[in-house]
């Protein structure tokens, strides 16, 4: 089952550890793309979120008790299922 989780901003790294804690067998997608500007004769890359604060959540066991856990995680807004 996919659980489509929206994050506070800057929050995503405590986001995936919180949930790791209190499920095991989770799986994260976060589509990037690459983006580049140019800054006085350089040209500088970066890799950006495709939505900027959406996680996607694999959960390979799904069930009321799980989706009760990652509902209070620390950096989570709200979450679709």
């Amino acid at each position: 089952m996919w659980l489509v989780a929206k994050i506070k901003s800057n929050s995503s790294e405590i986001f995936k550890n919180e949930i790791l804690k209190k499920e095991k067998n989770i799986e994260f997608y976060e589509p990037k793309y690459k983006t580049s500007f140019i800054t006085k004769k350089k040209i500088k890359i970066v890799k950006k979120n495709l939505f900027n604060t959406y996680i996607f959540c694999k959960i390979s066991r799904y069930d009321k008790n799980s989706i009760n856990k990652i509902k209070f995680c620390k950096g989570l807004k709200y979450y679709l299922t």
